[in-house]
């Protein structure tokens, strides 16, 4: 009973993961190329997460 609640706390971590990578793609990437469209307040939005 212990393991599997140790590996479903195991699992929640990397949907985290994944999810947070997700975050980091878009702050990175998709948002500075909305950038080139003049988008001021996405800049500092990626700023913060870069």
């Amino acid at each position: 009973m212990r393991s599997n609640k140790l590996s479903m706390e195991m699992f929640k971590l990397i949907l985290l993961i994944g999810v947070a990578d997700v975050f980091i793609i878009l702050g990175c990437y998709i948002i500075p190329s909305l950038l080139l469209d003049g988008i001021k307040s996405l800049e500092l939005f990626s700023a913060m997460i870069c």
